[in-house]
């Protein structure tokens, strides 16, 4: 069994998709080095608003978003009302 899906992830386990480093962004399901030197690209001319909009990236595609987001939700900050945690993985 996946020991992240097993365990709640604290605050410095989670991963900003606009501040990560390269070795933080490949530890995300589907994010390899090249895919993520190019999330690192795209994000210093605009930050990522959602993780829909990494879908713009070749190699990006729904099935990776939904690796993603299934394993944010399963550690959603609940407090949280305005869905901002999405970019946090």
């Amino acid at each position: 069994a996946d020991k992240g899906v097993e365990k709640a992830l604290s605050e410095k386990e989670k991963i900003n998709i606009n501040t990560a480093t390269i070795t933080e962004l490949c530890s995300l399901p589907g994010i390899t080095k090249v895919l993520a030197k190019e999330i690192i690209k795209i994000r210093v001319k605009q930050k990522f608003k959602s993780l829909n909009e990494l879908t713009k990236i070749k190699g990006i595609g729904p099935k990776t978003i939904e690796k993603i987001a299934l394993r944010q939700l399963l550690y959603e900050d609940r407090a949280n009302k305005d869905r901002s945690y999405l970019l946090l993985v």
